[in-house]
């Protein structure tokens, strides 16, 4: 392993995630008492609309980082650059495709549709609902271009690009809302700092990576023709859980009124703790298990594996135990007890915490070497019913519904996974070999530091 570069990648996420912690930390009390329970709750649920046009992307990004990975790797910097070019162009007709008909749907709407609030009407949100359309096309061509930066073994500096952009996002609504910001100018905003973020980005990245530069020139039907079979299966996984993720939320406060969103938002917040810890080790561990899976040495990669899932067990009885003993008095102490959770609705989402913090680590590793379609259609059915069952059940159980859901899609979700490994990665003996090394190592953490200095290792 090569433990200098991983250390690189796990302190750029710690950073990314302490980052968006401490938004996160700010934001939900101060907009809860800025704005009022309600209002809040509308801008939660509006919100959503980036996170769900992730998946707007057919999953391009994904496909098209771990095919443009695998040819970096060998060196063919003409394939990469032909995957890239795809990629732009089927993101440039996506992005205008999205953009028209967000525009065009919200013009023809009729009224009481979209969400509205006391002093929040009709018009506001039609326009509130467009910005964050806007910033979310914004978002994901940003994240095309943090592509590149990845495929080209530098996962830390695309993971500090996008930490000091949504850096930049935050303290600048922090900064409005504090001003007197109401929903609208917050959703402006954030769509300003992001325009300016991509700007900075592109222009550095063509500096940075002539070899690599966006465009349309080398865009290829063959390529294509590689590349959406397994963008489809990103998608597949990306239209499930990111979809039920935020849907949810929407779901909730259709059924049980915008003022119960922030219960589930603020636990939700603290259940995600763990798996975004257990993707210290994840996120940039999975460049690097690409790279050794692509080049065939299945004991190296099987040594990164074994290191994912065991931080990712120490992670999942961490979350698990933690949420259910203080997550209650936490949320009241974080919200001046502004939001106090029903006991059931914690300890159904401490077991979504636990199954998460096992199965989404382990997914980037699907994702690394395209291998999503095990567990994508079993992520589209399981949110089906997920967002059904918060629709049926919703107005009677309120957040505790929605927490059931979310415990049930984790569990079928790390289910799957399991189903995956067993059949495929854990029966090559040289994989086995390789995470049984990793485990070792991870018992004598000393021993193997200093090997790994001495080049023994």
């Amino acid at each position: 392993m090569s433990l200098r570069r991983l250390g690189k990648g796990v302190g750029a996420y710690a950073i990314s995630q302490a980052t968006g912690t401490v938004a996160v930390l700010i934001l939900l009390p101060l907009l809860s008492h800025r704005w009022g329970l309600t209002l809040f709750g509308v801008w939660a649920m509006i919100s959503t609309i980036p996170a769900m046009l992730v998946v707007g992307d057919f999953g391009i990004q994904s496909s098209a980082w771990s095919r443009m990975t695998m040819f970096v790797s060998r060196g063919e910097l003409a394939r990469a650059r032909a995957v890239l070019h795809t990629a732009w162009l089927a993101m440039a007709v996506i992005a205008a495709t999205i953009a028209t008909l967000a525009a065009v749907t919200l013009w023809w709407l009729s009224d009481g549709v979209v969400p509205v609030a006391a002093g929040f009407g009709e018009t506001e949100s039609r326009a509130t609902i467009m910005a964050f359309v806007l910033y979310g096309i914004s978002a994901l061509l940003f994240g095309l271009i943090t592509v590149v930066i990845r495929a080209s073994g530098h996962f830390p500096r695309a993971m500090l690009s996008s930490t000091a952009a949504a850096a930049a996002e935050n303290l600048a609504l922090i900064a409005g809302v504090l001003l007197g910001a109401g929903p609208l100018e917050g959703a402006l905003i954030l769509l300003a700092a992001r325009t300016v973020s991509l700007f900075v980005l592109w222009v550095s990245s063509v500096r940075r990576y002539a070899g690599l530069r966006p465009g349309f020139g080398a865009a290829s039907r063959g390529e294509w023709a590689e590349l959406w079979p397994p963008a489809l299966h990103a998608l597949s996984l990306g239209a499930g859980y990111l979809v039920f993720l935020q849907a949810s939320v929407v779901v909730l406060g259709t059924v049980a009124g915008a003022a119960a969103v922030p219960v589930f938002v603020a636990v939700r917040t603290l259940s995600r703790i763990g798996v975004q810890a257990a993707q210290l080790v994840s996120w940039p561990t999975a460049q690097e298990f690409g790279q050794e899976m692509a080049r065939g040495n299945l004991f190296r990669a099987g040594r990164y594996f074994g290191l994912v899932a065991a931080t990712s067990i120490v992670m999942a009885l961490g979350m698990g135990v933690g949420l259910a003993g203080l997550g209650r008095p936490v949320v009241a102490l974080w919200t001046a007890g502004l939001i106090e959770p029903p006991m059931a609705f914690i300890l159904v989402m401490a077991v979504s915490a636990s199954a998460t913090a096992l199965w989404n680590p382990l997914s980037n590793l699907l994702l690394s070497v395209n291998a999503q379609k095990a567990i994508g259609y079993v992520s589209m059915a399981m949110a089906a019913g997920g967002l059904a069952f918060i629709a049926a059940t919703g107005g009677a159980l309120g957040a505790t519904s929605a927490g059931m859901a979310f415990a049930c899609v984790d569990t079928a979700m790390l289910a799957a996974c399991g189903v995956f490994l067993a059949r495929h990665w854990l029966r090559d003996p040289e994989f086995r070999r390789g995470a049984a090394a990793s485990l070792a190592d991870l018992r004598s953490p000393l021993t193997t530091l200093r090997a790994h200095r001495a080049g023994r290792s």
